[in-house]
């Protein structure tokens, strides 16, 4: 135990073998003491002693099970997104590791804090957490590697690499299944994160199996806002295979769960894909309607500012086919400046291909062919097939048959990426 508490606090300290061991032993001497060798006792507290940590072990067993237990009730909390109870939580967790030296704890509370810290939208900071985390890999039990397998697919869906993503909760995945006794609730959580990675790369078969794996695990327990994000998952996933009347039927499905407690963040994202279902059956008035419940609903939820981007856009959208260009064109500007405010490529390139497009503005080509490119790079299939087509409609109708062939493949070979 005190060769771990050794490398560990080395680590955290930012000391190499080297610079620790200076004056004190040779570098293959800590290197053994790291590893579990306690044949010196005199070097031993040297070494804490140059660390400042103690050199027996101060930490209570008893002490340290409750403080194990503890953490296990917040993570559960976190899970459950009960963002108050998680803060208040958090603050009698500090305060019981305050005088705790042992690497587990002080470790699995960083994990823990990381996936509250992704709950909030801090992705940077959370990413800070875990790479901390990382480099004490060779000393993490095998519940904390799934933590950390999990919790970094998680920051990785974050910021929309999904194959990074898939790969690091497909190790969690093994761990949890063939490693570990954790609760139904932890599997349903993963399951349901790996649906989110899946639909995130395309993969819609996959994400509609992990959904509905998550979401029998959850109505098991009742857990109706997790019910309604699986729901909500589903809705998604048929949508993007074009089964809109399956799709409508889960977002509804949704809907009545959030309507029960009460969740205006839920109740916007859950209008806006149903308004998003009757845009893709062009049914513009249908889609305004649920858009703008939409909008309305995510502005008391004050959602992040790309969610916002995206409710702009499609009402713009569904504005544009009704012919009323002012509403449209307000929400146009309002989009582009949102979208360089926050840096959000794909949505600016949304609002400016609208706004060119609504326009006739003599950069629409070459806009398009800057944003395909662009897309095809993040792997968002969907937008590559309708800009790509859009481009060979564009070319055929100039009669330039090549371009209009090349971009008409480029679309289809999209298409195909949506399975």
């Amino acid at each position: 135990m005190i060769g771990t508490r050794i490398r560990y606090y080395r680590k955290r300290s930012g000391l190499t073998l080297e610079q620790l061991s200076e004056g004190i032993c040779s570098v293959s001497y800590l290197s053994k003491i790291e590893h579990g060798d306690k044949t010196s006792e005199d070097t031993i507290k040297l070494l804490c002693e140059r660390l400042g940590i103690s050199y027996k072990d101060v930490d209570n067993q008893e002490e340290l099970d409750e403080i194990n237990e503890l953490l296990d009730e917040w993570y559960s909390i976190i899970r459950d997104r009960n963002i108050v109870d998680a803060n208040e939580k958090e603050k009698i967790i500090i305060n019981r590791l305050n005088n705790i030296q042992d690497p587990i704890l002080l470790l699995k509370f960083d994990l823990y804090k990381s996936r509250l810290l992704m709950i909030l939208g801090n992705t940077s900071e959370a990413s800070s957490l875990l790479k901390g985390v990382e480099k004490f890999s060779d000393i993490l039990t095998t519940e904390l590697q799934y933590f950390f397998f999990h919790f970094t697919g998680i920051n990785f869906y974050n910021i929309e690499d999904f194959e990074k993503s898939i790969d690091y909760i497909k190790k969690a995945e093994y761990l949890l299944i063939h490693k570990l006794n954790l609760s139904e609730q932890e599997f349903a959580d993963l399951y349901y994160h790996l649906s989110l990675s899946y639909i995130g790369s395309y993969s819609i078969t996959k994400s509609i199996n992990y959904a509905h794996k998550a979401l029998t695990i959850f109505e098991k327990d009742y857990n109706l806002k997790r019910i309604a994000d699986c729901q909500t998952l589903l809705g998604i996933c048929n949508r993007r295979i074009y089964n809109y009347e399956q799709a409508k039927y889960h977002y509804n499905q949704a809907l009545k769960f959030a309507e029960l407690y009460d969740d205006n963040e839920r109740r916007g994202i859950i209008h806006h894909n149903i308004g998003f279902v009757y845009s893709c059956q062009g049914n513009p008035e249908k889609a305004i309607e649920y858009l703008e419940k939409g909008q309305q609903f995510k502005s008391k939820a004050d959602l992040d500012p790309k969610n916002r981007c995206i409710t702009f856009h499609l009402l713009a959208k569904e504005y544009c086919a009704v012919k009323e260009t002012k509403k449209a064109q307000k929400l146009i500007d309002q989009g582009i400046k949102l979208a360089k405010s926050f840096d959000l490529i794909d949505c600016y390139y949304d609002f400016k291909i609208l706004d060119v497009r609504m326009n006739q503005k003599e950069d629409y080509e070459s806009i398009l062919k800057e944003a395909i490119p662009y897309f095809k790079k993040i792997q968002r299939w969907d937008y590559v097939a309708e800009y790509a087509e859009e481009l060979a409609n564009f070319y055929y109708d100039i009669r330039q048959y090549k371009s209009a062939s090349q971009f008409y493949r480029l679309a289809n070979d999209a298409r195909k990426q949506i399975n």
